[in-house]
């Protein structure tokens, strides 16, 4: 299954929403852009697993990382753009050439987990990221981005 771009967040994550409409991408601050199929794409897969097999995970874009865990559990909002990716799923986000900084976070009942953060850089070429989840009884759930190389 592959979802073209992403629907509101939840308030718990304090972030901004993106939506779809007539297939024109929607970004929270009301810009859209029809020309979306000329520009590359980063394109993000969702190892299923059953890990988390019920919590969306979110894919954060020119957000920052170290800023969302600061600012968690306040009245501030992240920045950067938010797709939600469930279970098995494949995102494919159209994206401008230039550099992006990209991490994956989830709600968890434990609390708010984080990827590594990692830099798509500056091209014309599509990027394709892998989420993975592990699993640990003691440090409990982890998220993992990687790149996949053609």
């Amino acid at each position: 299954m592959v979802i073209a771009c992403g629907v509101a967040a939840p308030a718990m994550l304090g972030v901004a929403a993106v939506t779809v409409a007539a297939g024109v991408l929607t970004s929270a601050n009301g810009v859209s852009d029809r020309r979306q199929e000329n520009m590359r794409k980063l394109i993000v897969k969702r190892n299923k697993s059953r890990v988390g097999i019920w919590i969306k995970y979110w894919c954060v874009i020119d957000g920052s990382l170290t800023e969302c865990k600061k600012i968690f559990g306040t009245e501030n909002r992240c920045s950067g753009e938010f797709y939600p990716i469930a279970n098995g799923e494949i995102l494919e986000i159209p994206i401008e050439n230039k550099e992006y900084n990209f991490f994956v976070m989830a709600q968890t009942s434990t609390g708010l987990i984080y990827s590594n953060e990692v830099i798509i850089e500056q091209g014309e070429e599509n990027v394709v990221y892998e989420i993975e989840t592990r699993y640990s009884f003691i440090r409990g759930s982890k998220l993992y981005i990687k790149k996949i190389i053609d």
